[in-house]
Formats: structure tokens, C-alpha cells, sequence
């Protein structure tokens, strides 16, 4: 089996499925329209965004069949090597009376077996499809078997609309006494309107020492009113097209935004698109896989496989995009203060994709392991062939009634079959008659030691709907951070709202020291809160009239001078709030910002490469069928890179890769240096190139493809020596060349590279 099909790593699936439903993740209320991130607030206990589930409608239409024979379904004895049906073979009818009648029958036989063909091939799902539907279906038991799920039907929840409503209190705070007793008020309200866009309202009030300090949003029919009804006794106006118009945007107007467009369509959207499409979905059959509990499960392999040729040619294409961008957009003296030239800036755009082709030389392969349409295990294994390491997930899906309550994931990176460190999570929930618990399990090790741990205990009582969380971090065997949480679901609106009570929320140190001691509540769903509009009697200000002058000059200064008092009074010596606080040093325009690299120690930062790559490079050979080759760098060289069949080494003028090829064929070597251009595209050309030979100072003469070329507007020229090895191998030695800016001519002598680097002085070839 070859390994790159079977045996590596695929680190994510941008086409897969996405725990994003269209009604949200309802566990992380979101106060947010379109349904992501609903407020930070987790209403399940245990920590869970239970609203993971995607009613994908992709997903395929049968998600319950299966043709394979362990499921029930349609058997055919004869299966290929792919699992796929063998044709029924028909026996040649015999002459005899009645061959009339035996006609018949064996059209109708033909007859049937091809509606029985057509049928299964119309029904029978692809391991796309399988390997995305038991993805949902592990997901979705996990999500309608979850204790929020169950008690308020949140997955029935209305996207139309939504509010949420948080009262929580202050109890205490790690030394601030006065803060005891404060009180955080934070509502919202949204409704879908017709063309898909949400009207909202957004409140919030933070109350301290008897003193609040509250704000308004209000956006109605696209248009967006905030208030600020301490400070201002106006209304303020906003909307997208009047902020970009107070803002300086000399440097982006619609012309160049239009021209950033232009750029990305023509290079990452068909970029998107090819990586997309190199995604591979495979059934490799039979399997019988152990687990992290030491069970063998016999199940259906399938693979996901994303070619590290695509992920280099959207890596390319992504970096012609960002030189081309740079380019266009940012000017040379930006460039100068950043103590970088354009030359520089395309070089280092340039060799990216080659350091990402010596780091991920492999393709990136899931394994998925399928039984009973649900997701068993998951594998990945990558090796880096530059770091001589490997990175191996396994994650094991063994509960039983569902897979997903029983989870136990392990990612590993090895070198030398020494593991370097590893990350272990073990999640087990158990969904009972009267009860629901869960324990969460979270280690980190580094070198062979523990680093740091995290455990949960959770539990959800269906009686009470009562919950309590309990979380500590430890970090060296020392817990440094641990909550308690301890509440109850009430109000409960099955399938349209509920109340989360918390009766206590401690943050503390993992021991005695208490950080916080919060308790309140937080409603959830449909509340029948109205969508307002701002007070009518109120002047309204649009943001192009908020200048400083205007926020400072109609500010309620008694106002701010008695919440400041009083909430410095309260917070103590823990707060630093200056007596002479200024609004208009917060919203004043006139910052220099080369004030802040006006700093009184103006050294020079050196950093050593060897302090960021502790790889040594040094003494690695080359080697061939019966000899190996060494590079003796010359003075003043740097190593980048060696392994047994390339060594790379560089100072300020040459970057220089010797790179073993064995039956070298001259002609299509050249071939394949051309083709570096074609990703490029129209950034990079090839101005000449020509087969030359060149003599050195030792008498020796060889082949030599010079190719000069423009790239981002820069001159460069690549020199492929062809040194002999024996009558058909060759070491190919490639010197890349820059011009020092744009317009200049490189400078570099065919004669003299060959004899500094390709002479038997620099390259040992010991038989």
C-alpha cells in the first residue's frame, strides 16, 4: 500500500462538514444575526456548544442506507477490490425445444439484473457521502442525547427571533472589596426581516458603587444609532459608507479596492477553488481497527486525501497574491522603515513555496473508519521529511449506545522514535434514566514529563434540571486556576426559550484564593422583546460630525467626574484612574505614532539563525548506489538544509542547492527548471536561457543551463551546473542570483561561481 495514499497526515478538510447549523449554536447563545459566536455564553453545564448539529442537506439523500452487507443492505457475493458489485455473469442457454420460452426468460433475467444494476447504483452512497454522513450522524446522536437538548429543545429554536437577557451580580473580586454588590445588566434583541437582514437592539449597563454607566445600539433597516446616555444627551448615526468616509483612506480608495479585488480573483479564487477540487474521498474496504479501550472493531476504511502538491500550488498562489499586493500597494519608504527592500521582500515571497515543498513532501491523508454509518476512529500519520519527524493523531469514537460518548484522541510528534511531546483527551459522558455526567480529561507532556493537565466533572440531574461544573488547570502537578459552577434550567419554553440560573460561579487559584463569585441569570430564545428605535425627541449626529471638538465641548462632564469618583472610590488603590481624564484623549485623531518607537534604548536586536533552527546540517552526505558525496562549504557559507540527496548553503550573494540526480536526462532536467515559471504566471517570465560551457581554473569543463528571468519586477538568474558523477549520474548545482533592486542587471560570473562552489575542492564524491 502506498503510503502516501494511506499512511499520512490530513491536518484539515476545507470542504467537510461543518458543525454549523443554520440555527446557530444554540449552547453558545449568540448575539449575533447571523448565527456564529452567540455571546461567548455557554448555556450547557458541561461546557459543551451542544448545538453543533448540521442538518447538512449535501449530505445526501440516504443517509440510512447502506449497501455494505454488515448493514443490512444489498448483498452481492462477488465484490471487487474496491468493494464495488461484480456484474452477474449469465450462462449461455443450451439448444433445446422450447428455446422460445428460454428467450424469454433470459430477457427477462438481463431485464432484471440491469433494474437491479441501476437501482444499486442510484442508492448506494459514495464514500464522500458515507464518510460525511456518519460524520453528521456521530454529531447529531451526541447533540439530540445531550441534558440541554432534552429539557428545552434548542435545536427548535427560531432564527427569525432571538433575544437574550443577562443579570448577573458581583459577589466579589479578588481584592476589590468596593466592587462587591455591582451589577452587569446586558440585553439584546433581533428580528430577521424579509431581504434576510436583522433589525436589533443591544443594551448594556455596568453599575458600580451605586453609579451606572449604560449604552444602546440600535440597528434599523440597515441603519445604526448608538447612545450613550450618561455622557450625551444626543443620538449618534452611523452606517458602513459614513465611517470609511471619516476615515483617511487616501491609500485605499474605491479604485484600489476595487484593484485589491481584481488581485484576489485572479489569484486565490481559482487558488480556492483547485484546492477544493484536489480534495479525494476513497473506500479502501474491510478493516478491523484496535481502540484506545483494547477493543477490536471490525468496520469500512475510507480516506480523505489532500495532494501536498495542491497545498504547494495554493501556497504559490497565495504568495504571488501577497507580492503582487505589496507591489501595488506599499511604497517603498514603507518598506525602508520596515528595513526591508522590495528585492528582499520578493525573494522571501518567492522561496516560501520551496520551503514548504522540503517541508511537506507527502500528501496529507485522513483515514476514516466507518461502522454502522457512524464514525469508530479517525487516523492521521505525516512525516516531514526536512525535520526527520512525525506527527500521528488517533482519535477513538467507543461509546456505547453512541460512539461519541466514549471519545479518546492522542496527537503525538516523534523524531528518532523518541516522542517530543504529545496532547491526550479523553471526554466520557454517560446519558442515564434520572442523570447525565461527564468527565473531561486534558494532559500535556513535553519531553517524557507532564506539563500540564485538565480535568471537568459535570452533572445534570433531569428531575431538577439542576447542573454543576467543576474544571481545574494544573500546571507542573500545581493547580494554578480551577471555577465551581452550580445552577438550574427554569422558565423552560420547550423549542422556544429557557432561563439558565446560576446560583454560583467561583473562579479561583485551584485552592483557597477566590478571584471571582458571580451569580445571576441569563434567558435565552424567543423573549417577545420589541425591536426599538432610538428616542425621537433626542438630535441626532451623524459620525462625520463626532470630532473631537464635538465630543469633548457636549460631553456631561458632571456626570463623568461623579462615575469616575465613585467607581475609583470603590475599585481602590487596584484601579488607576487619572483625576484629570479626558475624553478626548481617547478619541483625539492627532496620535503620532512615531512616538512609539521613541524609546530610550535604540539597540539593534541581533537574532542568530542558529537560535531559531537547532538542526545541524553539518557532515550530512549525499549518497548514491555505490557512492556518497560530500560538500565541503566554502568560507563564509551557511548551511540551510542537507539531507541524503540535497544540500543547500547560502551567504548575502548566492543561495546554492546541490541536489543529487541519479539517470539524469539533461534535457528534461532543463525541462523541469522552466516550469518553476508556470506558477508564476504573468509574475515571473523567462527573459533568455541557453546551454553554455564553462571552463574552471582546474581544467574541468561542464554543461551549464543559464536561465535569466523577471520576477515582481526584479532581475534573477539560476546557473545548473552539471557536475558528473559516473557516465549517468549528475550532481546538479543551482546558483540563484539577484539583482540588488529593480532595473538593476545581476552581477554574477558563469567562470568564477564554478570556480568558488563547483570543483572538486567544494565536492567530495568519495566511490
Amino acid at each position: 500500500m502506498d503510503e502516501n495514499n494511506m499512511n499520512q497526515g490530513f491536518p484539515e478538510n476545507p470542504d467537510g462538514y461543518q458543525a454549523a447549523p443554520n440555527n446557530g449554536e444554540y449552547a453558545n447563545y449568540n448575539a449575533d444575526p447571523n448565527g456564529n459566536a452567540y455571546g461567548g455564553y455557554n448555556a450547557d453545564p458541561n461546557g459543551n456548544a451542544y448545538g453543533g448539529y448540521n442538518a447538512d442537506p449535501n449530505m445526501g439523500g440516504y443517509a440510512d442506507y447502506n449497501a455494505d452487507a454488515g448493514n443490512g443492505g444489498y448483498v452481492q457475493p462477488e465484490m471487487n477490490a474496491y468493494g464495488d458489485q461484480v456484474p452477474y455473469q449469465v450462462p449461455a442457454p443450451k439448444k433445446k425445444k422450447g428455446g422460445k420460452i428460454a428467450l424469454i426468460s433470459l430477457i427477462a433475467v438481463v431485464l432484471v439484473a440491469a433494474i437491479v444494476a441501476v437501482v444499486f447504483f442510484l442508492v448506494r452512497k459514495t464514500p464522500e457521502e458515507v464518510i460525511k454522513s456518519s460524520i453528521k450522524k456521530t454529531i447529531t446522536d451526541t447533540v439530540d442525547k445531550s441534558p440541554v437538548e432534552e429539557a428545552t429543545g434548542i435545536s427548535e429554536f427560531s432564527d427569525d427571533k432571538m433575544d437574550f437577557d443577562v443579570n448577573m451580580t458581583v459577589n466579589s473580586i479578588y481584592q476589590m472589596d468596593g466592587i462587591a454588590g455591582s451589577n452587569l445588566d446586558l440585553n439584546g434583541a433581533f428580528e430577521k426581516q424579509s431581504d434576510n437582514s436583522y433589525n436589533m437592539n443591544l443594551n448594556g449597563s455596568l453599575s458600580i458603587a451605586d453609579q451606572a454607566l449604560s449604552a444602546s445600539v440600535y440597528c434599523v433597516d440597515r441603519v445604526i444609532y448608538f447612545e450613550l446616555p450618561e455622557l450625551y444627551n444626543d443620538v449618534f448615526k452611523m452606517d458602513l459608507a459614513s465611517m470609511m468616509d471619516a476615515l483617511d483612506t487616501s491609500d485605499l480608495d474605491t479604485d484600489a479596492q476595487n484593484k485589491v479585488k481584481e488581485l484576489y480573483e485572479k489569484y486565490m479564487t481559482p487558488a480556492n477553488e483547485d484546492l477544493k477540487k484536489a480534495i479525494s474521498f476513497d473506500k479502501v474496504g474491510n478493516a478491523t481497527v484496535e481502540n484506545h479501550n483494547g477493543d477490536s472493531v471490525s468496520c469500512k476504511q475510507y480516506t480523505v486525501t489532500l495532494p501536498t502538491a495542491d497545498v504547494k500550488a495554493y501556497v504559490t498562489a497565495l504568495c504571488n497574491y501577497l507580492n503582487a499586493y505589496a507591489s501595488e500597494f506599499i511604497t517603498d519608504e514603507q518598506l525602508e522603515s520596515a528595513d526591508i527592500t522590495r528585492s528582499d521582500l520578493a525573494q522571501i515571497f518567492n522561496y516560501v513555496p520551496t520551503y514548504y515543498g522540503m517541508l511537506f513532501s507527502r500528501d496529507f491523508v485522513l483515514n476514516v473508519y466507518v461502522k454502522h454509518n457512524e464514525v469508530v476512529k479517525l487516523g492521521m500519520d505525516y512525516k516531514f521529511t526536512v525535520l526527520n519527524a512525525e506527527a500521528s493523531l488517533a482519535v477513538d469514537f467507543m461509546g456505547t449506545d453512541s460512539p461519541a460518548d466514549d471519545i479518546y484522541a492522542a496527537l503525538s510528534v516523534t523524531k528518532d522514535e523518541e516522542e517530543l511531546a504529545s496532547v491526550t483527551i479523553s471526554d466520557k459522558s454517560e446519558n442515564g434514566k434520572g442523570s447525565y455526567t461527564k468527565k473531561l480529561e486534558e494532559t500535556v507532556v513535553v519531553n517524557g514529563e507532564t506539563t500540564a493537565t485538565l480535568t471537568q466533572n459535570s452533572s445534570f440531574v433531569k428531575s431538577t434540571n439542576a447542573f454543576e461544573s467543576h474544571m481545574t488547570v494544573s500546571v507542573a502537578e500545581q493547580p494554578v486556576f480551577a471555577y465551581d459552577l452550580t445552577g438550574s434550567l427554569k422558565d423552560i419554553n420547550k423549542g422556544k426559550s429557557y432561563t439558565v440560573a446560576i446560583d454560583s460561579l467561583k473562579v479561583t487559584n485551584g485552592d483557597s484564593t477566590v478571584y471571582a463569585d458571580l451569580s445571576g441569570e441569563i434567558k435565552l430564545g424567543d423573549l417577545g422583546t420589541e425591536i426599538k428605535t432610538p428616542d425621537s425627541s433626542k438630535n441626532v449626529i451623524d459620525y462625520t460630525e463626532m470630532t473631537d471638538d464635538y465630543m469633548q465641548n457636549n460631553m456631561n462632564t458632571d456626570n463623568l467626574e461623579k462615575i469616575v469618583s465613585a467607581w475609583k472610590k470603590a475599585l481602590g488603590s487596584s484601579a488607576d484612574i487619572k483625576d484629570d481624564i479626558s475624553l478626548g484623549d481617547l478619541t483625539s485623531s492627532d496620535i503620532d505614532l512615531g512616538d512609539i518607537s521613541d524609546i530610550e534604548d535604540d539597540s539593534e536586536m541581533v537574532v542568530d539563525s542558529a537560535d531559531i533552527d537547532d538542526q545541524d546540517y553539518s557532515g550530512i552526505k549525499m549518497s548514491g548506489d555505490s557512492y556518497t558525496i560530500a560538500i565541503k562549504d566554502p568560507s563564509g557559507y551557511d548551511r540551510g538544509y542537507a539531507d541524503d540527496s540535497e544540500v543547500d548553503i547560502y551567504n548575502d550573494k548566492y543561495n546554492v542547492y546541490y541536489t543529487l540526480t541519479p539517470d539524469c536526462d539533461k534535457e528534461k532536467e532543463c525541462e523541469n527548471f522552466e516550469a518553476y515559471f508556470d506558477y508564476l504566471g504573468e509574475d515571473g517570465k523567462v527573459v533568455d536561457k541557453k546551454m553554455e560551457q564553462v571552463t574552471g581554473a582546474n581544467g574541468q569543463t561542464l554543461d551549464c543551463y543559464v536561465i535569466n528571468s523577471e520576477v515582481y519586477g526584479t532581475n534573477i538568474r539560476d546557473y545548473y551546473y552539471f557536475y558528473p558523477v559516473n557516465d549517468k549520474d549528475y550532481l546538479v548545482v543551482n546558483v540563484n542570483v539577484w539583482a540588488d533592486g529593480e532595473g538593476e542587471e545581476v552581477k554574477a560570473d558563469i567562470t568564477a561561481i564554478a570556480d568558488e562552489l563547483v570543483n572538486d575542492q567544494v565536492i567530495d564524491i568519495q566511490k
